[in-house]
């Protein structure tokens, strides 16, 4: 994941792009043991390139559910409380 970060820390190509996707179903099928890595990851594709971001639907749609996802398994209150910083990032970084 610190890789991933580094990679996209200025600016977000397509084919890493679609590393969002793997980190995707990572982050689902294995929920709170990674999430701590992945939330990093998931911030700096939202920040660094937000108009990217938003151009493609199924990029906010596996943002929202990665984020969502800690709040339906039992997973640690600071995983969900991570999970909620991640959503306000989202609207505070998506606002018109």
């Amino acid at each position: 994941m610190v890789l991933t970060n580094s990679l996209i820390s200025s600016s977000i190509s397509e084919p890493m792009w679609e590393i969002l996707f793997d980190i995707h179903k990572l982050a689902v099928s294995q929920g709170g043991l990674v999430f701590v890595d992945v939330m990093p990851v998931m911030y700096s594709y939202l920040s660094v390139d937000t108009d990217g971001f938003l151009a493609r639907p199924e990029r906010l749609n596996a943002f929202v559910e990665i984020s969502v996802s800690m709040f339906k398994e039992d997973v640690e209150e600071d995983d969900q409380m991570h999970a909620a910083k991640l959503l306000e990032c989202l609207i505070l970084e998506c606002q018109v």
